[in-house]
């Protein structure tokens, strides 16, 4: 699959800032409209007495949601904690991972942030935008913005608004359970991007791809530190 080398990762704010600016231009939402067969599901972890962070990348067969291949890697942390700038922190290790992935998925989904940021380019914006495959964002918590009325049932879904404008959706995947915020990274569209997340949700409020990838890559985290 191809990896686009499109920035240095060695930045400071004022860099990874005017990169994002720039590659935001370069996200396309768009109708998906290819089959789903393959779904991937990616996170990362932080050591716990080191300075490094490891990534995996799980590959679902779909419908059945059930991890066929994994994926992982580990490298050092260069980049600090800063709201707003995740993926210069994490999304060097998932490209390092992606480089191994040999059956290309059909859609990625991230533990992050797509489009709903403050500059319209998340973790899952910007890795889509490097490996070119249809990318969201799917989140546990609100980085950005403000939700709309939410029903309390399994399906109901409310948009997020930044700055006058939909930036993404508020999702509830389990009836009376808190939501999971979802945006498009890239190559899908706002009218996708609940219907996709809502198929590869299995019993558990979070999508089985990146459920299946924070279990997966901790696993790998304790294995790697002993």
């Amino acid at each position: 699959m191809e990896i686009r080398e499109i920035h240095k990762w060695d930045v400071d704010i004022n860099e990874a800032k005017a990169i994002q600016e720039n590659l935001r231009k370069e996200i396309l939402l768009t109708h998906f409209s290819g089959k789903l067969r393959y779904v991937a599901g990616v996170d990362v972890a932080y050591s716990k007495v080191r300075n490094l962070l490891f990534g995996v990348v799980v590959i679902l067969n779909y419908p059945e949601l059930e991890i066929i291949r994994e994926y992982y890697g580990e490298c050092e942390e260069n980049f600090p904690y800063v709201p707003g700038y995740l993926s210069f922190r994490e999304a060097p290790v998932i490209v390092q991972v992606f480089k191994r992935v040999e059956i290309e998925p059909d859609l990625v989904m991230v533990d992050g942030q797509g489009v709903a940021h403050p500059r319209r380019f998340g973790l899952a914006a910007h890795l889509g935008v490097i490996i070119n495959l249809p990318t969201i964002g799917c989140a546990k918590s609100l980085l950005c913005g403000s939700v709309g009325t939410l029903g309390i049932n399994k399906g109901s879904y409310a948009p997020i608004y930044l700055d006058g404008e939909i930036c993404g959706f508020a999702i509830r995947t389990r009836s009376g359970k808190k939501p999971v915020f979802v945006s498009p990274g890239n190559l899908v569209s706002f009218d996708d991007i609940c219907e996709l997340v809502l198929k590869c949700t299995g019993r558990y409020r979070v999508p089985e791809p990146t459920r299946l990838a924070h279990i997966k890559v901790n696993e790998y985290r304790r294995i790697y530190e002993g």
